[in-house]
């Protein structure tokens, strides 16, 4: 008991009080059990005993009464602190369950405000990128247009001036048919018209309008082969078919 009602002096003084008085009573049944031993009908004595006790079993009644009542009292207030402590674990638990939902719902804002830039600037680089894409096969198409017409002019004007020239050189040739010189400048107009012509070609093939990017690069790599004595072996799909204008006229550019 001691032990048990050490933290409340109230307790500790009743529990003293308990003690002493059951100590009182113990001795009186000792005292009255020795009396029996030894006068058995000494009942004047046991009379006497059990007076003594009657304010002994009422005192003895009335501290245990108090140390219940007290012991009640105790235990309404720790059931007072206990519910107090438990109404504010629950609104601890409460408040901070609040928090991680506020906390929750403001990482998920920013995580899809960031999933949303990042969609918006993935949109933005395909949308560049195609337009770049476009703006590069425009760009090839108006060289290419360009090429074209740079080819007809050296085909149609210079072409059919060296070739006018060469006329006339021929002749003057058969008037002077030993005279060296103007055979090397007949010579040299002939590689002329040649040189204008695979210039022109290599500008804009006109196979590659009619029949097509392989019919070109075969074209294309036969003359190289020719001008540089380099052999040079093709290797093309049989039915390689007709491919997309901008993408023959893109693989022909970087061959």
């Amino acid at each position: 008991l001691r032990e048990l009602t050490s933290d409340n002096p109230r307790q500790q003084y009743l529990c003293s009080r308990f003690e002493d008085v059951a100590s009182n009573r113990l001795a009186l049944l000792r005292e009255s059990i020795d009396l029996r031993k030894t006068e058995p009908q000494d009942d004047a004595g046991q009379s006497d005993i059990k007076l003594r006790g009657i304010p002994l079993s009422a005192d003895l009644t009335s501290t245990m009464q108090q140390m219940r009542d007290e012991e009640q009292q105790l235990l309404n207030i720790r059931t007072r602190v206990s519910r107090r402590w438990f109404t504010l674990a629950v609104v601890l638990l409460t408040t901070a369950f609040i928090l991680a939902l506020i906390l929750f719902s403001v990482h998920y804002r920013l995580l899809s405000a960031e999933l949303e830039a990042r969609e918006q600037a993935e949109h933005a680089a395909r949308v560049s990128e195609e337009s770049l894409r476009r703006l590069t096969g425009r760009l090839l198409q108006l060289q290419d247009e360009e090429r074209r017409k740079f080819s007809r002019e050296l085909h149609d004007s210079l072409g059919q001036y060296l070739a006018g020239a060469k006329m006339n050189l021929d002749i003057f040739s058969r008037a002077q048919p030993d005279d060296r010189l103007l055979s090397e400048a007949i010579s040299l107009l002939d590689q002329s018209i040649a040189e204008t012509r695979t210039i022109s070609h290599l500008l804009h093939p006109p196979l590659l309008d009619e029949a097509g990017f392989s019919s070109a690069a075969t074209w294309y790599l036969e003359g190289f082969a020719q001008r540089s004595g380099i052999q040079i072996r093709l290797d093309f799909p049989r039915e390689i078919g007709r491919l997309p204008r901008p993408v023959e006229l893109g693989l022909f550019r970087v061959l």
